[in-house]
């Protein structure tokens, strides 16, 4: 079985963004063994599998308000969106896990599209007519003008459109922004 899922997850696996779809192959085997490991010792040590079942759950929540500390539900906070409406532009491009935060902490007044590290479109799991026709003009294509850099490779991000004509420091991130539309391939 071992051999199984680490042959599907090998052949699956295109990079960070695939892993989450995998983690049920990697995990429910883990799960549904420790079940039968507990289904066993339960019938022998019932009392000390109850505690422990209700601590793994009573820890956590007394810590949780002894502490204060809660999940940070701010993560999405970041000023990428101020960055974006600083330029003044509308289209561009940035990696998966940004491109969509930044559209929603914008409210929705930018398209920006996902790529791959090295600048080619992100087909997985996109709608491909995004990439053909602005969501704002369904007549024209979007007029990509910027790329957020995170997580991308400058020099195939460099060899795919060319030379930025300006590159914007936005705290710990950069937006590279050209004088004249990108076309996505």
């Amino acid at each position: 079985m071992l051999a199984a899922i680490t042959l599907t997850v090998g052949f699956l696996y295109e990079g960070r963004g695939s892993y989450r779809y995998l983690t049920p192959l990697i995990w429910w085997p883990v799960i549904f063994g420790a079940a039968a490991v507990t289904a066993v010792l339960f019938t022998r040590y019932r009392g000390v599998l109850a505690l422990f079942s209700w601590s793994s759950v009573a820890v956590p929540v007394a810590l949780i308000l002894h502490t204060g500390v809660a999940p940070n539900g701010s993560l999405w906070n970041i000023n990428d969106s101020t960055c974006v409406s600083d330029l003044g532009l509308r289209d561009g491009l940035a990696g998966f896990w940004q491109a969509r935060r930044i559209e929603v902490m914008s409210d929705w007044k930018y398209q920006i599209d996902p790529i791959t590290p090295d600048g080619k479109a992100l087909f997985w799991g996109n709608d491909l007519a995004r990439y053909r026709e602005s969501r704002f003009d369904l007549s024209r294509r979007p007029a990509y003008r910027f790329v957020v850099m995170t997580d991308l490779d400058p020099q195939s991000i460099i060899d795919q459109f060319g030379e930025p004509n300006e590159k914007r420091s936005c705290g710990l991130r950069s937006v590279w922004v050209y004088d004249q539309d990108i076309v996505v391939r």
